[in-house]
């Protein structure tokens, strides 16, 4: 059979088979030079645009001139994005304000919504409030690596654990250079509060407790695609695989060991839902840039 397509090759490229293999090896090189300098780029700029399950909500009042029916709007899953939209300063932890309002007044946090299939786009949608579940975990953010809190980070003095602040994920919870993920904090500790880890404060969420701390989510992967006791096709960190036992960390509200019913991680206005084709209120997969964000 090999001796049959040698003979082939050689009749098709009249005896100069080597020059053609050497240009192919050729070609293939400069191709996986390209395809490098491709994902070279891609992991210096930081994934920005995540695939993420969608629900709809309306809201009155909104700021900035927006209309509830019309305009377009969304809810992200990080309140200090939500008070720093609506210029509600004093809400937002003195340690998180340099992130969310870096020069001390209102800001215009926003995304850019994008179709499962790239068709369609809607640029600068403001966010306006939080949602669709938790209040803290802004899951487009990166995770903390060090052991080490900050030495501006306010702790109690009187910890309620041995190791409150030995682990990277809750050590997450003080800014060290960056705005970091915060939903682990919230998953061991109800937040009552500055300073954090105080003994009153100490109420684990779900199945989650000291010397049981929770795996590191991936960045883009939401708490709530992973505690929902539905699979919406989003399979980020695992999908619905019982995630500390699919309850949220830090629900709308101040609820906790609550049962999150759907992975959305965004929630989409009428205005957005027009824009995408969807018919309002509509779930669905939709891409979200969240390059803007702190």
């Amino acid at each position: 059979m090999y001796n049959a397509l040698a003979g082939e090759l050689s009749l098709l490229t009249q005896g100069k088979e080597s020059a053609l293999l050497a240009q192919t090896q050729q070609t293939l090189q400069k191709l996986n030079a390209s395809l490098q300098q491709v994902t070279n780029h891609l992991i210096s700029a930081g994934t920005t645009l995540y695939t993420v399950w969608a629900t709809s909500f309306a809201q009155s009042p909104l700021p900035n001139g927006l209309k509830p029916k019309t305009s377009p709007y969304v809810a992200l899953p990080d309140a200090y994005l939500k008070y720093a939209n609506w210029g509600q300063i004093s809400n937002i932890p003195s340690i998180y304000q340099p992130y969310y309002a870096p020069n001390g007044i209102k800001t215009k946090w926003s995304v850019t919504i994008f179709s499962a299939d790239g068709t369609k786009k809607i640029s600068n949608v403001l966010v306006t409030d939080v949602g669709p579940w938790n209040e803290d975990d802004n899951w487009w953010g990166a995770n903390g690596t060090s052991i080490t809190l900050p030495s501006s980070c306010p702790v109690s003095s009187t910890l309620i654990a041995p190791d409150a602040t030995s682990n990277p994920l809750v050590n997450g919870i003080c800014p060290n250079g960056q705005n970091l993920r915060r939903i682990y904090y919230y998953l061991l500790y109800t937040h009552n509060g500055l300073p954090f880890f105080q003994p009153s404060g100490y109420s684990p969420s779900g199945n989650f407790t000291d010397g049981n701390w929770p795996t590191a989510l991936p960045r883009g992967c939401s708490e709530s695609s992973v505690a929902s006791v539905n699979n919406d096709g989003i399979t980020c960190g695992g999908g619905p695989a019982g995630y500390n036992a699919h309850n949220g960390g830090w629900l709308r509200n101040g609820t906790y060991d609550s049962g999150i019913t759907n992975q959305s991680s965004i929630d989409l206005s009428p205005g957005v839902n027009k824009a995408l084709g969807w018919t309002y209120p509509s779930s669905g997969l939709t891409q979200v840039n969240v390059s803007a964000l702190p």
